[in-house]
């Protein structure tokens, strides 16, 4: 019809059913005004829905609600309408028994701007948000995450690193641990470390057939965990360190994953490139007016279906901290669909060399490199070269 944009049902502060074109969003989320004035618009949207056809629809000023059968316990429900009211005026109404909230927003309808309390919210939440994202991101249909890739990887860091049958390797951030079994094939000794269970739970499946002696998987935060020994190689690939937003972390985990190589041994780390994206964004913003622009890009599936994280039409680039914000939307994996804002790190590549430097090991090579290539290194950035590679060595003590 095109005067609507997606809308959202929700009943109980979230948990709904789904239906053919419909998202969901936590109901307390909403950012617009209620509009009753489209009614019959509403009407034809939601009688497209197979579960809502011809289902009793409500909609004013004070209400917008609609019978869907959907039951759920609404014990609590009374004590939240009481905190909603007391931050602003609850529009959605009242819910009984097999009723849901529903809100629909149209394009003449203007956005309730982020306040001071939204920012901060959000800011607070942004590293259990990139832990959400991840445990739901399918990584083995990625076509960066392609094993015969990882394999071509894998013979690579193995010549350039010297490693023999009998080497030991960690794979620090492991994913569905793609790289920890290209290098248990070579005889390498590997243990793979992640904190995604969703992810683990791929890699010891795809692991079977592999001598268990040669590689096993743990779980863990990679800014956190001490194994108690070292390596010959650790490896730490594909935005690891970058996946968190703040600078502590994505430092903690490089620091963490130099604390277990073994003097002499090897780190080999790829980051995603800054220059990359800021030579290709649409998007752009100072760190202070983010939230001014944040409502303006549009949300994707991108992490769910493609894994193309550096599509500049859904990116928006803080170029003082050098932050890549993305609406991302997970809605066909059979879990609750859910929209989560985001945001990663990217390093320019004298800013990776000096941080591993300062922690202690020394870079032996570093440059741009692209999936399953990465002996093209090359010391420019080009079309195809998206992440940055490092190898370095810890010194003899």
């Amino acid at each position: 019809m095109g005067v609507f944009q997606p809308f959202c049902v929700g009943s109980g502060f979230g948990k709904s059913l789904c239906g053919a074109g419909i998202r969901k969003s936590h109901a307390a989320a909403l950012r617009h005004k209620v509009d009753g004035k489209n009614k019959k618009v509403l009407k034809k949207v939601v009688d497209a829905v197979p579960y809502l056809k011809d289902k009793e629809l409500r909609v004013g000023s004070k209400e917008s609600v609609v019978c869907s059968d959907f039951f759920q316990d609404l014990g609590l429900l009374p004590s939240r309408l009481r905190d909603a009211n007391a931050k602003s005026p609850w529009l959605l109404g009242n819910l009984q028994d097999g009723e849901e909230w529903l809100a629909t927003t149209f394009r003449s309808q203007s956005q309730v701007r982020w306040s001071d309390a939204d920012q901060q919210k959000f800011m607070s939440m942004s590293n259990s948000i990139a832990r959400d994202a991840y445990e739901r991101m399918p990584q083995e249909i990625h076509s960066w995450a392609n094993p015969k890739l990882a394999t071509s990887e894998a013979e690579y860091i193995i010549r350039k690193a010297g490693l023999k049958s009998g080497s030991t390797v960690l794979d620090w951030g492991c994913g569905t641990g793609r790289h920890a079994m290209a290098f248990a094939k070579n005889g390498l000794k590997t243990v793979g470390v992640d904190f995604s269970e969703s992810a683990l739970s791929t890699a010891r499946s795809e692991s079977k057939s592999i001598d268990s002696s040669l590689v096993s998987f743990m779980s863990g935060d990679c800014r956190h965990v001490d194994l108690k020994k070292s390596f010959n190689c650790v490896v730490c690939l594909y935005d690891v360190v970058g996946s968190f937003p703040d600078e502590e972390s994505n430092q903690s985990i490089l620091k963490k994953a130099i604390d277990h190589i073994e003097p002499g041994g090897w780190l080999v780390l790829g980051v995603l490139s800054y220059r990359f994206m800021r030579e290709r964004a649409k998007h752009l913003s100072r760190s202070n007016k983010i939230f001014d622009h944040l409502d303006d890009i549009a949300a994707s599936n991108i992490m769910q279906e493609s894994g193309e994280i550096f599509d500049p039409e859904f990116v928006l680039l803080d170029t003082e901290l050098k932050l890549a914000y993305r609406k991302e939307m997970f809605d066909t994996d059979g879990q609750l669909p859910v929209e989560l804002i985001v945001r990663d790190r990217r390093y320019e590549l004298d800013e990776i060399v000096n941080l591993c430097a300062e922690n202690g090991v020394t870079v032996v090579e570093s440059g741009f490199v692209r999936a399953g290539r990465f002996d093209l290194v090359e010391t420019e950035q080009s079309d195809v070269t998206k992440e940055i590679l490092v190898l370095a060595r810890k010194e003899l003590i």
